[in-house]
């Protein structure tokens, strides 16, 4: 008895061996890589309603390969669609278009749109931008915390129909919102839904002829009169910093939920004068007229239409951790900011 179990062990163990041996190794699969990656062009805000047509940069097989199938291409767009899009196959890919047509949904959320290159035998190739969707207007614009203490002040800029509103303090009317003139200067990160939520970014030489018909730069004077009036100081000296008090003139503002100005304990933000200065930052533009952004939760900056030279002028500044009224100068030319709009008070 004993030895049939061993026998019959021995047999099974052989069994398992012919299997195994006689089993067909897996072959690995070996993938190649497609030249290039599908990077394509989105505004890092957008806002509902708009329709952007994105083309992917072409994807292409190496030099080496003879197929004619083409390149297949696929889009998602995080978290408003479950499906990927394919617009393109490999057999069809002379006819048909790798474009992909997004219409910007009414939500306020920031979406990642995906795209991807794909063909049998090689690895796929993608690529992805993030968007943040804005709203500029309405009850339920993006930009909260902006009061109006006077719903009655309001002009309309005769150029573009666009509405401000406007405050008095010492004895001028300002624009309680940055100036939003298309006609010069560039958007917020390139993005034409930022233009009513942060204004448009001028160079000083477009700064000086932007503001509508009857209203100004503000100048180093204005801003001393501001300062003088909020701290009931007499200083006369206009080209230089003043110190503490702004936390009146800047607002606790959110955009989409988010803090705009970042929280330093020795800053009082209460906006006490409606000026409601905002973080928006400012920007370097290069030789080839392309604008870089910085400092947007960081500073607030506006032009003056004081000259600091012939190539510079002035700007006022507030940054986060300080309640002051700061003062640089920029190239006229290929230094970037949002604008204050004054006048004589009426």
């Amino acid at each position: 008895m004993t030895h049939n179990r061993l026998f019959s062990a021995i047999a099974f163990t052989f069994i398992l061996l012919l299997a195994f041996s006689c089993k067909k190794k897996e072959e690995k699969v070996e993938y190649n890589y497609l030249n290039g990656t599908p990077k394509f062009s989105i505004p890092a805000y957008v806002q509902p309603g708009e329709v952007y047509v994105l083309h992917p940069r072409e994807v292409t097989r190496p030099s080496d390969d003879t197929s004619t199938d083409g390149i297949g291409y696929y889009w998602s767009v995080s978290p408003i669609t479950t499906k990927k899009d394919t617009v393109r196959t490999e057999k069809d890919a002379a006819s048909v278009s790798a474009d992909y047509t997004l219409t910007i949904p009414d939500t306020l959320c920031t979406i990642t749109t995906t795209c991807s290159a794909f063909a049998e035998g090689y690895y796929s190739s993608s690529s992805e931008a993030s968007s943040i969707i804005v709203k500029p207007y309405g009850e339920d614009r993006s930009l909260k915390g902006i009061t109006y203490p006077d719903k009655s002040k309001v002009i309309t800029d005769s150029r573009d129909s666009k509405k401000y509103y406007y405050t008095t303090a010492a004895g001028l009317d300002w624009f309680v919102e940055n100036l939003a003139f298309e006609g010069a200067g560039k958007p917020f990160l390139d993005s034409p839904a930022m233009t009513d939520i942060f204004g448009m970014f001028y160079t000083w030489n477009e700064a000086a002829k932007a503001c509508p018909a009857g209203w100004r730069l503000p100048s180093n004077e204005d801003f001393l009169a501001l300062h003088n009036s909020l701290t009931g100081a007499k200083n006369t000296a206009a080209k230089t910093t003043f110190y503490g008090n702004m936390g009146d003139c800047m607002a606790d503002a959110y955009l989409n939920d988010i803090k705009l100005w970042e929280f330093w304990p020795g800053v009082n933000i209460n906006n006490k004068t409606g000026l409601a200065m905002i973080p928006a930052g400012y920007a370097t533009i290069n030789e080839d007229g392309n604008a870089r952004y910085y400092g947007s939760t960081y500073y607030y900056t506006c032009w003056t239409s004081d000259e600091a030279g012939s190539d510079k002028a002035y700007y006022r500044y507030v940054y986060a951790d300080k309640p002051d009224m700061l003062l640089g100068s920029g190239s006229k030319t290929d230094f970037a900011s949002p604008v204050r709009c004054v006048r004589t008070s009426e």
